[in-house]
């Protein structure tokens, strides 16, 4: 895992499943790997940069966790 999927989980819960990129204290401040969550909650809106950066990309995915890695992976043109 490289760490490029990082993003802040500005609203709703997620379940981080693996984290080999992460820090303690980015945890705790609320980053996940997009790469290896799961969301918990209904909707959950994650911000791709840090989370007071006004260039930051915003995405609010109010789908199952079945196409939520489709839709991460394209916004990060990864696929």
């Amino acid at each position: 895992v490289c760490g490029t999927c990082r993003a802040h989980v500005s609203d709703g819960v997620v379940d981080l499943r693996r984290n080999y990129a992460l820090g303690d204290d980015e945890l705790e401040r609320g980053f996940v790997l997009t790469c290896q969550s799961y969301p918990v909650s209904d909707a959950v809106t994650v911000d791709f940069g840090a989370p007071d950066n006004s260039s930051s990309v915003r995405r609010t995915i109010w789908i199952g966790p079945d196409r939520i890695r489709s839709i991460l992976a394209q916004a990060l043109g990864v696929c």
